[in-house]
């Protein structure tokens, strides 16, 4: 089935990226180490199936470290992570979809000074706008002593401004995406019916064509999605977040192939049902299974 074979293969990618640096360095030497490279996929493969073996190092004090099980270290930062990255995921569809009836309503003018400051938010760089946002609330804190958000905290979990963050970026693009097709309806023989009918502007967006663009948006979802997964990367460095993206960054081996791994299959699974169920209902006959 293809949906096993592209898991398998992605799971191989896994295996080659862990095995990377043996590639390039080799104690103080850098070059191309093919042997090595192999060597250390071999290793790693071996290890993959010992999850006793699974560790990883910790931090202690005076800069010393000591080394602790994988789990359930790694899933609880996964569980962190995951619940800024599904919360700022809902923020960005409820949002988008507030500007999409805002601007079916307003008039065109209003409606063109939208759409143009959608598109210098969305071209603004990701840290750029995240550093924005860090140096604003500083800025606030000095001038009125009131802190309105945590931006860095050691040894605890922040989760409004991280969450605030990223979902500024994909809130424009699905508004633009969904503006975008919903354009591309309006051409559509369906909508001059239902005008006909007597149907309202609103009630023919709301019932009739968002729903016939849901379609299309799920396919550029998946782009959206890749998005919102580097940037949770990027926030996590930033601001210094105990998450499973920043601690892909340290694993080597079997640990970064288990993280990696863990945050990769429940996106795939979603993406393949539901594009199995959406051709079934379209009527279309790809075998993606």
């Amino acid at each position: 089935m293809r949906m096993i074979l592209n898991f398998i293969l992605t799971i191989f990618g896994f295996l080659l990226i862990s095995a990377l640096p043996a590639l390039i360095f080799s104690e103080e030497r850098i070059g191309i180490f093919i042997k090595q490279y192999g060597q250390t996929m071999y290793f790693t493969l071996q290890n993959l199936f010992q999850p006793d073996k699974w560790q990883f190092l910790g931090s202690q004090s005076f800069g010393a470290q000591k080394v602790y099980p994988l789990f359930p270290m790694l899933w609880e930062r996964y569980l962190y992570s995951m619940t800024v990255f599904a919360v700022s995921l809902v923020i960005a569809i409820a949002v988008a979809y507030v500007f999409m009836i805002i601007v079916h309503i307003v008039p065109k003018k209003m409606k063109s000074v939208l759409v143009s400051i959608s598109s210098v938010i969305e071209a603004l760089p990701d840290a750029f706008i995240i550093v924005s946002i860090q140096l604003l609330i500083i800025g606030i804190f000095k001038k009125t002593n009131v802190l309105i958000a945590q931006i860095a905290v050691f040894n605890s979990d922040i989760y409004a401004v991280p969450i605030f963050c990223l979902s500024i970026i994909p809130t424009f693009l699905l508004f633009k995406t969904i503006l975008f097709l919903i354009d591309e309806e309006k051409s559509k023989l369906y909508i001059d019916l239902a005008r006909v009918k007597g149907l309202s502007g609103l009630k023919i967006l709301l019932v009739h064509t968002f729903r016939n663009v849901l379609y299309s948006l799920f396919y550029r979802a998946k782009l959206i999605f890749a998005f919102m997964l580097s940037n949770l990367f990027i926030i996590e460095v930033i601001f210094n977040m105990n998450g499973a993206m920043q601690f892909l960054l340290s694993a080597r081996g079997a640990e970064f192939i288990v993280g990696a791994t863990l945050i990769f299959t429940p996106f795939f699974i979603f993406f393949s049902l539901a594009e199995k169920v959406m051709l079934q209902q379209t009527g279309e006959s790809r075998d993606i299974a």
